[in-house]
This record gives structure tokens, sequence and C-alpha cells, in this order.
């Protein structure tokens, strides 16, 4: 993903990009936990630094990002897009936000969960979330500002065309 994003954020022609999942059942649907309860302190690091580095891709990408988010968006999936706080994110009413490590006991909520989702949710809401370990449906999400849009699933990509065509400000 870093590389690719690379490659798009030096095309001088480009004036948004859309990040969008493989398929309609999930933006990113997160790490695979059973791998993760795999990994020791050095190999950890590792994935954690990789996961970081496509963060701070997205972050950094020089033109908006318009993350378009349908089905499942799980922990790694959801600090991606967390990642988009300054740019946007729009979802169908099918998305689900969730932090399964949570569940499951395997690792902890990343730097980017705790740093950027109080600054997105508040404080209250974001201990609720990183503490639970509940999913957060589409509805919640917006009325808690994870997303700044959410709209029916058959309308889904003409919302994205229309905030993807927006002039530049």
């Amino acid at each position: 993903m870093c590389a690719a994003l690379a490659l798009l954020a030096a095309d001088s022609g480009l004036r948004v990009l859309v990040l969008r999942g493989e398929s309609e059942s999930a933006f990113i649907g997160g790490a695979d936990i059973g791998e993760m309860a795999g990994l020791d302190s050095a190999s950890a690091r590792v994935f954690i630094r990789r996961l970081a580095g496509q963060c701070e891709a997205v972050a950094n990408f020089p033109v908006p990002v318009i993350a378009r988010l349908r089905g499942w968006c799980l922990g790694s999936g959801l600090e991606v897009a967390l990642a988009l706080a300054r740019d946007l994110r729009v979802s169908d009413h099918s998305a689900v936000f969730d932090l399964p490590k949570v569940k499951v006991k395997v690792g902890s909520p990343s730097v980017f969960h705790a740093a950027l989702l109080p600054r997105l949710i508040g404080e209250s809401r974001a201990g609720w979330m990183l503490l639970s370990g509940e999913n957060i449906d589409a509805a919640r999400a917006k009325a808690w500002g994870l997303v700044h849009e959410c709209c029916e699933p058959q309308q889904l990509d003409a919302v994205v065309a229309a905030r993807a065509a927006a002039p530049p400000r």
C-alpha cells in the first residue's frame, strides 16, 4: 500500500484519492488475529511499523483522500480510516466499526487509536470504544463524528463521486 501511495503521490495531475475496500463487504477487515497472536516482540515491532507507515502515508498524502466505507472497518482498517482525520470519511448504512483486538485480548489498540480517536469522537466515547470492544454502527459513527457522511448503500458511489468532484478549497 505504501508503494502504491508513493506512486500516486508523484502524479501531479491527481486532484483527489478515493480509498475503498477490494470487496463490498469491507473497507479493511483488519489484521489476521491468528497471525497477530503468533507475533513475538521483534515481529510485533515490524508489524506495528508497517501499519504506522501505511497510516502515515495516508495521513500525509498530498491531495484530499476520501475513505469510501462500506461493510466492516475493523482494527487496522479503522486505523487507516482514522489516519484520514483531516480528510473525508463517507460510509453507507452497512458500515460497522470495531476494535476486535480489545475483545480477543490480542495486542492492544495502537498509538493511532489512542491519539486520533479521542480527537474525532471525544475522550469519553473513545474510552468506551477502546474498552468495550463493541461494534459501532454507521448511524452511531456519524452521530459521534467518526464519519462525515452516511447514506443508503445504493447512493454511496454517487456521494463519494460528488465529494471527489467538488472544487478544492
